[in-house]
């Protein structure tokens, strides 16, 4: 499915946020999402571009409230409603990283979506329950 479309991802304000103590996640995930992943000899392209990667801080839970650290969660800023084309994108990313629909919380404020389209907080279990467990490796 994610190869099929023909979005321009690199136009989606994406932010990675480390929310375990696995040291260099953040950047681990972002060369993913820049660079894409193998699944069963199968070369999944990354063409997301990332406007910040870092670990989840207070500030970002100010902005998002507190996030449990087991749990990976995807925070979608972008009103889809009056961008129902967004939705799209939100399903496109969902397919490249296998996480399910119900991991989505929608926060539209003002500031959020100034800044950033979508924020994927990485919880402890992020590799177990999705496709960036094919992250392990930098593929050119």
């Amino acid at each position: 499915l994610y190869n099929n479309k023909n979005l321009n991802h690199h136009e989606v304000k994406l932010w990675i946020l480390n929310n375990t103590n696995e040291r260099g996640l953040a950047g681990k995930i972002r060369d993913c999402f820049e660079k894409g992943y193998i699944i069963k000899n199968k070369k999944i392209k990354g063409d997301y571009s990332i406007l910040k990667q870092d670990n989840f801080t207070k500030n970002d839970q100010y902005d998002l409230g507190h996030i449990d650290e087991d749990k990976t969660q995807i925070f979608v800023h972008v009103d889809t409603e009056k961008n129902p084309k967004f939705k799209t994108h939100i399903q496109e990313f969902l397919s490249f990283t296998g996480f399910p629909n119900k991991r989505i919380k929608y926060m539209t404020s003002w500031k959020l979506n100034q800044e950033r389209d979508i924020t994927i907080v990485i919880g402890s279990d992020w590799n177990e329950i999705s496709n960036l467990n094919y992250c392990k490796e930098s593929i050119n």
